[in-house]
């Protein structure tokens, strides 16, 4: 397993930064290659809570299962995505005197008997490499719309 992580600060409130990234229907609002997230539980965004999602990496679509594992409103939540390709995704907020720091960490590997090359067509420096800079992308997203005065709760 391989992990990535980032932090960035964000000039807006924790509460709003919190609802943001915890909220199924936002995920594709600043996850770029997120096509489709479904078959919620009644209970997410909550610990325990389940979906379906679907992930274009590299030109490839990649489906599997998702739980919400950690969920303390305003300061932490962690996903648990299961499939070929599986990840652990941990959220941590913090209060700041500009708003709120928020920090995450994604571990993430390849099912048994895959090689990443066989995968993606590309090996695993390539796809290190996009991760990273995706991951990068996907905080200045959330900093972009947690600061947007417009941004609804």
């Amino acid at each position: 397993m391989t992990t990535i992580s980032k932090k960035i600060g964000i000039n807006a409130p924790v509460e709003r930064v919190f609802s943001l990234v915890t909220s199924p229907e936002n995920w594709p609002r600043f996850v770029s290659g997120l096509v489709e997230v479904r078959d919620l539980s009644p209970d997410m965004p909550s610990k325990g809570g389940t979906f379906t999602w679907e992930y274009n990496l590299m030109g490839r679509r990649v489906t599997g299962r998702g739980e919400m594992t950690e969920y303390e409103k305003d300061k932490r939540c962690a996903l648990l995505l299961t499939g070929e390709f599986p990840m652990k995704e941990n959220y941590e907020f913090s209060r700041t005197p500009g708003g709120t720091e928020l920090k995450v960490d994604v571990e993430y590997g390849i099912g048994p008997g895959r090689t990443w090359q066989d995968v993606f067509g590309s090996g695993k420096e390539a796809l290190d490499r996009v991760n990273e800079l995706e991951t990068g992308t996907i905080l200045e997203k959330i900093k972009i719309l947690s600061e947007e005065k417009t941004l609804k709760s």
